[in-house]
């Protein structure tokens, strides 16, 4: 048993190691890329400057289209790290390992820690993934905290009962958080 924890930690470890060598390397090397993502990053730095932090501006204007807790994030990296492409992204490469230690957990509970190694490796690799979770964009962090949501109610599958409501409540929770990071769509 204390093999398999080894094993399993030694596995996720390798994991994360890979995500974060392959992702965060070269975050910074290139401009901001989409319409969205110079937008957003832009009302983000605007927010840290003002210190206004209950209301969003697009180029002076009142922008009520968007929750702010994407802004947030944003100017939490930006004051530790200063305005960058590199700290405009690293918030939501973080925050996209959130669902992979999810999946990776989720699998080997359901599986083994080979599934979940295999498993894990898969979502790394696919190029929608390694795409969208590099560019600072709302769907990325929605898209985290949802699939985050997701694999913690299927957890209530496959835990012991004492510990159903934690997962229950990280459901619910996830799910509040990519309303607040989005909003509610029409």
């Amino acid at each position: 048993m204390n093999y398999l924890l080894e094993k399993k930690n030694i596995l996720f470890l390798i994991i994360a190691a890979v995500y974060l060598i392959a992702y965060i390397l070269f975050l910074g090397s290139y401009p901001l890329l989409d319409v969205d993502e110079t937008r957003y990053v832009d009302m983000a730095s605007n927010m840290l400057k003002t210190g206004d932090f209950m209301t969003l501006y697009l180029n002076g204007e009142y922008f009520f289209e968007k929750p702010p807790l994407f802004f947030w994030i944003e100017c939490l990296s930006f004051k530790f790290f200063g305005v960058s492409e590199l700290s405009a992204r690293l918030p939501i490469v973080l925050l996209s390992l959130l669902p992979l230690g999810f999946l990776f957990g989720l699998c080997n509970k359901v599986k083994g820690v080979k599934f979940a190694f295999i498993t894990s490796l898969i979502l790394l690799t696919t190029l929608e993934y390694g795409f969208l979770t590099k560019i600072a964009i709302l769907d990325s962090v929605m898209a985290s905290f949802s699939v985050s949501s997701v694999l913690s109610y299927f957890f209530t599958f496959f835990v012991d009962d004492k510990n159903k409501k934690w997962f229950w409540i990280l459901t619910y929770a996830f799910m509040g958080l990519a309303v607040m990071v989005k909003g509610l769509q029409e």
